[in-house]
């Protein structure tokens, strides 16, 4: 995975989510999708446009750039090889399996990440 952490990586896919739903996000729109206050969304989007994920101008419309939308994607797909892994251990609901992946994916290597996805195609 690139240089990210898990809550950088929540912000691209909130921004993602609010792209499209609404085709471009506003700090309002991020913070109310996390959760999270204003200025805390506001300092990570700076964050993450100085090292080229977001588009983004004070008071103005976030957008992905396309390295941004790749690592949102990419973490969404990992999630959900993180969850699909989660669901296959007894008495764990999809709620929790959901919970879980978004907690712990982005700890995990890629190699960990490809030998999950094998392990549940093979138990398929």
């Amino acid at each position: 995975m690139t240089e990210l952490t898990v809550n950088q990586r929540k912000y691209l896919c909130a921004v993602l989510a609010v792209e499209n739903e609404k085709k471009a996000a506003r700090i309002k729109d991020i913070a109310q999708l996390l959760s999270l206050g204003a200025a805390a969304v506001s300092e990570s989007v700076k964050n993450l446009a100085s090292k080229g994920f977001l588009n983004y101008e004070p008071y103005g419309l976030i957008s992905l750039t396309q390295k941004g939308e790749n690592a949102a994607l990419e973490t969404l797909k990992i999630n959900k090889i993180a969850e699909e892994f989660f669901l296959k251990i007894p008495d764990i609901t999809p709620e929790e399996a959901a919970k879980a992946a978004s907690d712990t994916a982005a700890l995990l290597s890629k190699e960990i990440i490809k030998k999950i996805e094998k392990f549940c195609k093979q138990s398929q």
